[in-house]
């Protein structure tokens, strides 16, 4: 296992940076973040989404006269799911795992979002019988 990897908080769904089997950070919800290279993959900061979005504006910032290299620069955002939970329709989830691969594997954020984007599904509605 990596230095560091998350694991998900069994009792609110917070997302928890672990290294040394000690937690050192969580989010503050049960979504986490990672800014991303989107050509290359390169993973280049994770974590609360408030701190993460801020890194993303403050980066593109700075490079405001490079736009190819601003523009690189893209974040995703997903939830943690309890069993308890119901998932709703407007959130990606996933898992601690496919999380901590995006942290070990080099590009592996690309991947997720093909995995992630191939998954979507349209409700399908259910129509009981007639009632005798």
């Amino acid at each position: 296992m990596p230095s560091h990897h998350y694991t998900i908080d069994a009792g609110d769904g917070r997302w928890l940076l672990n290294q040394g089997g000690q937690t050192i950070t969580s989010t503050t919800g049960d979504r986490l973040a990672f800014a991303y290279d989107k050509e290359c993959g390169t993973l280049h900061k994770h974590g609360d989404p408030v701190r993460v979005q801020a890194w993303v504006n403050n980066a593109k910032a700075k490079l405001q006269g490079f736009p190819e290299l601003a523009g690189a620069l893209d974040t995703l955002e997903v939830a943690s799911l309890l069993p308890c939970q119901r998932p709703k329709d407007d959130v990606l989830y996933i898992t601690a795992e496919e999380a901590n691969r995006c942290l070990s594997t080099s590009g592996y954020i690309l991947t997720l979002l093909s995995k992630l984007h191939a998954i979507e599904v349209d409700a399908i509605q259910v129509h009981e019988g007639p009632t005798a």
